[in-house]
């Protein structure tokens, strides 16, 4: 199980470095278009016009959209039963 455990920690530690590298190139191009908005504003990238007609905006946020994505189906299909597999072998013992 130890091995399964530092996997685990190596794929969130690597899917969060993509995501956060990712998500800092998408403010950066947001920035260019306007330069005060922040991380929080683009959440919401609808409420900006000028970002959601920018191809290159919404290709670049939608890669973060993708990775985040990928880090929950990740999750989801190879480390939750794992994890049930693990704790129903424990309640057995």
């Amino acid at each position: 199980m130890e091995n399964i455990v530092d996997l685990e920690i190596q794929f969130e530690h690597l899917f969060d470095e993509l995501v956060r590298h990712q998500q800092a190139k998408v403010l950066k191009i947001a920035q260019l278009h306007l330069p005060h908005v922040t991380q929080d504003d683009i959440m919401n990238p609808n409420d900006f016009p000028v970002l959601m007609a920018d191809p290159i905006f919404n290709y670049e946020d939608g890669l973060a959209s993708g990775l985040v994505a990928a880090q929950i189906a990740v999750r989801a299909r190879l480390f939750c039963p794992i994890r049930e597999s693990d704790d129903r072998e424990r309640s057995n013992i």
